[in-house]
């Protein structure tokens, strides 16, 4: 890489380890305090601090990529030209998945804020993620097909039901305490399980350069999903048996 973009992928992983270690430090903490707050905020400030960077690399990887990766001398043109190809494939995955972790993360902020006035979050920001993230879905599932790399099946439809989900909540005219934190846990959940996601596949194909065969090629992308859909569906029962937390968690703002 480029000295500038190698310097900026890294504040991007710095970033990325940082908020998925406070994601977990946040989950463990007692949900509402003072302390599940403080590491709530910093978890949203380097998650959109990564999309910030990771976006900025993506995009020019996609306008110049010779500004972001120098040409391999020991590659003859053909074989340049098929891996800036797939090149390019990966970074529209990329900024499809940041949209996908970006867009529940703001959800889960922005419902907590608004507490029982989902209206409150009708906002431009709110909207514009939302609906980034179902077109995303729209866009990349035939290039899927086209482009032959069914493994990207797995987060593929994700974004159209995330954008779904929080339209349709925020259409609501009130919502519950349970309701609301319901809502919240589900949108830190999902961005958790896009997030770890995207860290065990780049970190298998690109850190580790693995290319795992048949079945196992799986393994990086369903791991996350099939761990964090139980955990969110546990959550979110326990939640609802447990009944309302404290008001202070309506505090949990960005």
């Amino acid at each position: 890489m480029t000295g500038w973009a190698s310097a900026l992928l890294r504040v991007h992983l710095a970033c990325a380890l940082s908020a998925t270690a406070l994601f977990w430090l946040a989950a463990s903490m007692p949900k509402g305090g003072p302390a599940h707050r403080r590491a709530g905020r910093w978890f949203s400030r380097l998650i959109y601090a990564a999309g910030i960077t990771g976006g900025l690399l993506a995009v020019a990887t996609l306008l110049a990529p010779s500004w972001v990766h120098l040409p391999d001398p020991a590659l003859d043109e053909a074989a340049r030209a098929a891996a800036t190809r797939q090149t390019r494939r990966l970074m529209w995955l990329v900024l499809y998945v940041l949209v996908i972790v970006l867009a529940p993360v703001q959800h889960g902020l922005a419902v907590v804020a608004a507490g029982p006035r989902p209206p409150a979050m009708r906002t431009w920001p709110h909207a514009s993620l939302s609906l980034a993230a179902m077109l995303g879905t729209v866009i990349l599932l035939p290039l899927i097909v086209v482009w032959q790399e069914p493994t990207w099946l797995v987060l593929a439809p994700l974004g159209f039901a995330i954008g779904v989900r929080q339209l349709a909540y925020a259409a609501r005219p009130a919502a519950t305490p349970v309701e609301w934190q319901r809502e919240h846990l589900t949108s830190l959940i999902t961005a958790g399980v896009a997030l770890h996601t995207t860290l065990f596949v780049f970190a298998v194909s690109r850190t580790l350069q693995w290319s795992l065969p048949g079945w196992r090629a799986w393994l990086p992308w369903v791991v996350p999903v099939l761990v964090g859909l139980p955990i969110m569906a546990w959550l979110r029962a326990r939640h609802g048996r447990d009944g309302p937390g404290p008001s202070r968690h309506r505090d949990a703002r960005a």
